[in-house]
């Protein structure tokens, strides 16, 4: 055979390693206490639910103590007690859920973003995430990326990631916010009931229904925020700038910029500029009076 050439034979082998290559980047996911590769796709294939396992051998689970209420004992080794069990997403993985249900151990973390600078940590639907009253996601310094999924009972949020982007995503039930240091873009999100989104620096809006809070140190900017009932949603940031959108409440460091919205109550910094827009009342933010641009002013 001519060097620098190969065989029909050896093509194939080739072929079929690049095939093999290709398919060990998706993982079939039936349980938790498993860890996503770095690139790699783990995809619920039935509903899965995060319990115990011994603390000193993980491969025994954990029974429940119904002597003390909602804990759990090792059946090998009680004295060492138990560990909860979770979904650890290392570089850049993505946890598919596929239309299944994931549930988190009770009160306990769900999913595990692992360390790693410049990378991202995505949930992605369809399909639920019953956080049972402990922290859904834990960045731990990671972009996280949420798309086409309801999260329910949240109840400790996060501070610790550094962007957020949530597109075709209902959060509700919660008891905390979910923070970024940095950027927070979201798309047809809804946002429940003690639930929110804060940013550190920048956050935009896209047809977003908000029950309870969402903010930022820097410009908020979003079209179509819709309240989820009468006075109910707040934005807020130290410029803001909204369209075609119906609030309860905004609150602006500095400058407001209304334009075809109405809005209950406005706080500001700076007189605000309301175009084709209303307002019931309005204050200044250093509590000297309003501003007289509202209706009750």
């Amino acid at each position: 055979m001519p060097r620098g050439r190969l065989s029909a034979a050896a093509v194939a082998v080739v072929l079929a390693s690049l095939g093999v290559a290709s398919a060990v980047q998706a993982r079939d996911v039936k349980r938790c206490g498993i860890t996503i590769g770095a690139g790699k796709t783990g995809t619920l294939v039935q509903d899965v639910e995060c319990g115990y396992r011994c603390r000193n051998d993980a491969t025994v689970a954990c029974e429940r103590d119904d002597r003390h209420g909602l804990d759990y004992r090792c059946p090998v080794d009680p004295g060492r007690g138990c560990d909860a069990e979770t979904i650890t997403l290392e570089r850049n993985a993505t946890l598919d859920l596929n239309g299944f249900d994931l549930r988190s151990a009770y009160q306990e973390d769900g999913i595990i973003c692992a360390r790693g600078s410049r990378s991202k940590c995505t949930v992605r639907g369809p399909g639920n995430f019953f956080a049972r009253k402990g922290r859904a996601i834990t960045p731990n310094g990671r972009d996280v990326v949420l798309e086409d999924l309801t999260i329910d009972r949240d109840y400790r949020g996060f501070t610790d990631a550094r962007r957020i982007r949530a597109r075709d995503v209902v959060l509700q039930n919660c008891s905390s916010a979910m923070q970024a240091d940095g950027p927070v873009r979201l798309t047809d999100v809804t946002v429940g009931g003690g639930c929110g989104f804060i940013s550190g620096s920048s956050m935009y809006l896209e047809d977003v229904t908000l029950v309870d809070h969402v903010g930022a140190a820097g410009t908020v900017r979003g079209r179509n925020v819709r309240q989820f009932k009468p006075s109910s949603g707040s934005v807020g940031g130290r410029d803001v700038f909204l369209g075609d959108s119906e609030l309860g409440q905004v609150f602006a460091a500095r400058q407001l910029v209304l334009r075809d919205s109405s809005v209950e109550l406005i706080e500001t910094g700076e007189e605000p500029a309301l175009i084709r827009s209303s307002c019931m009342e309005s204050e200044r933010a250093d509590g000297s009076g309003t501003w007289g641009v509202c209706a009750l002013d």
